[in-house]
């Protein structure tokens, strides 16, 4: 995913952290230093260790996936797109990203 991708969705600064071993912690450090409730957050990912620590920290999870045999890693019922254009397409305008969580 590249910032290019989340500056034509509308996001002007977004936090982007490269993986490590504590992801967890910066994921919590983001949401603490804005002020932001976990459940009011989405977790854009793709990777299994994005959606197990979306899970971990109480995000709504968004996989990003391309097409293909094998080109998603996520357990079955996850929201997955391929690209965030799409996902912003389908939703309608003013819903909250809990909403958009896979049943």
């Amino acid at each position: 995913m590249s910032n290019g991708e989340l500056l034509e969705i509308g996001l002007s600064e977004p936090q982007i952290a490269e993986w490590s071993a504590r992801l967890r912690d910066i994921v919590r450090e983001i949401l603490a230093a804005e002020g932001h409730a976990p459940a009011d957050c989405p977790f854009v990912g793709n990777a299994m260790s994005d959606h197990a620590c979306a899970s971990e920290c109480g995000l709504a999870f968004l996989g990003r996936a391309g097409a293909g045999a094998g080109a998603n890693p996520f357990p079955e019922g996850t929201r997955v797109v391929a690209n965030l254009l799409e996902f912003f397409r389908e939703a309608p305008a003013g819903t909250p990203p809990a909403a958009s969580r896979a049943a």
